[in-house]
């Protein structure tokens, strides 16, 4: 996964899983998904007016730090994920740890539309 600004200058997480690139944006809490633990694979639920399904559930450990974050990043720390996405196309995933979670919004990007423009 890779953080990054945006043309705007806002926060964005990059990953890339597959071959395919999600461009997701975090959910402030107060408008984040009311769910604190990981839904299982295949549950549904709705979200800001849309439906969505768990297409994905693991956990990952955080394996090396390299740049620069906005939150602090410990190595060796496990979470549980989750991605969801909608009928849309929407892309949401869940990020659960003791004593905390988070929520993502976004989009899969086909790395065939991927373009490369000089800033020269």
């Amino acid at each position: 996964e890779f953080w990054a600004l945006d043309e705007g200058g806002h926060p964005v997480w990059l990953s890339i899983d597959e071959g395919d690139i999600a461009v997701q944006r975090v959910i402030p809490e107060g408008r984040a998904p009311a769910i604190t633990k990981a839904p299982i694979l295949g549950r549904t639920f709705s979200y800001d007016g849309m439906h969505f399904r768990v297409t994905e559930f693991d956990e990952a450990t955080c394996l090396a730090i390299r740049g620069e974050f906005d939150e602090a990043l410990i190595v060796g720390e496990t979470y549980t994920f989750v991605d969801a996405l909608s009928v849309e196309g929407v892309l949401l995933s869940g990020e659960f740890w003791r004593g905390g979670h988070s929520w993502f919004t976004g989009e899969w990007i086909d790395p065939f539309e991927v373009t490369v423009e000089s800033s020269r």
